[in-house]
């Protein structure tokens, strides 16, 4: 008898990227909280390229968290990314 493999679902796939996330921010907990102002460009700022990889490289810690006071996405309170 062969096992019975389980269907992934984008549950599982939500959970395991905040699992992967946590456990990289874990290191360094860099917690950023940006001008409003700016927050507000960046969010109406619409990507059509493809991002440089270097940019990336160029962040103050190798994971970092950015505080978003008052957003909403998707209808739900975006705290952070």
């Amino acid at each position: 008898m062969g096992k019975q493999r389980s269907q992934f679902t984008r549950e599982m796939w939500r959970y395991i990227q905040k699992r992967q996330v946590l456990g990289t921010w874990r290191y360094s907990k860099g917690i950023y909280s940006v001008h409003p102002a700016l927050l507000n460009a960046l969010t109406e700022t619409s990507i059509t390229d493809s991002l440089p990889m270097d940019v990336f490289l160029q962040l103050p810690e190798w994971c970092i968290y950015v505080r978003t006071p008052g957003m909403i996405m998707d209808g739900e309170p975006l705290y952070g990314f």
